[in-house]
């Protein structure tokens, strides 16, 4: 089945996507999708390489702290 995943936080969307979810793992890749593509906007938004380290795993919980996941059926 062809799902929307959107990840938002305070009524904003921090990311979106369609995905094709069969199974647990398909749905998991999914997820994987997002966690990734917020970890490589925390990576842009950094200037240093100790910066980026210390704080990346950091950064990401806090966005995600408090945050909604829905999921709708694309057709």
């Amino acid at each position: 089945m062809r799902v929307k995943l959107q990840l938002s936080k305070d009524g904003a969307a921090l990311s979106d996507g369609i995905y094709d979810i069969t199974d647990a793992d398909s749905f998991g890749k999914a997820c994987k999708e997002l966690w990734i593509e917020l970890r490589e906007r925390s990576m842009q938004k950094r200037t240093s390489i100790g910066d980026l380290f210390d704080s990346l795993d950091q950064w990401l919980v806090d966005q995600l702290n408090g945050a909604r996941l829905d999921i709708t059926r694309a057709d």
